[in-house]
C-alpha cells in the first residue's frame, strides 16, 4: 500500500487508463480481492463506471465471486458509485 499512496500524490498519474482488453487499475485491484487496495482507488476518485470489453465494471467483476470478502468489496463500491452518480449528470456516467 505504500507505493500504491506514493504513485497517487503524483499530479501526472492518469488514473482511468485501461489495457487492450479495457480493464482498469480499479478492476484490477477488484480481481485481487485486496479490499484495502480497493477502497485506497474508490478514495483516489478511480471511475467505478467504466466497462471492459466484455461490458464489465468494476462491480460486476466484485459479484462474480460469492465469498464475503467480494461482497464486501461489492459494497465498498456501491457507495462509491452512489456518491458519484449524486455528483455527475447521467451523461458524464455514460460517458465512462
Amino acid at each position: 500500500m505504500d507505493t500504491f499512496n506514493e504513485l497517487i500524490k503524483s499530479e501526472e498519474l492518469e488514473y482511468d487508463i485501461f489495457t487492450n482488453a479495457g480493464v482498469t487499475p480499479l478492476m484490477m485491484a477488484v480481481e485481487s480481492r485486496n479490499i484495502d487496495l480497493v477502497a485506497a482507488c474508490l478514495r483516489a476518485n478511480f471511475n467505478p463506471f467504466h466497462h471492459d470489453a466484455l461490458q464489465h465494471t468494476a462491480m460486476d467483476k466484485a459479484n462474480f465471486g460469492r465469498e464475503k470478502l467480494v461482497n464486501d468489496i461489492a459494497v465498498i463500491i456501491d457507495q462509491a458509485m452512489n456518491q458519484w452518480r449524486l455528483q455527475l449528470s447521467e451523461e458524464e456516467l455514460n460517458d465512462g
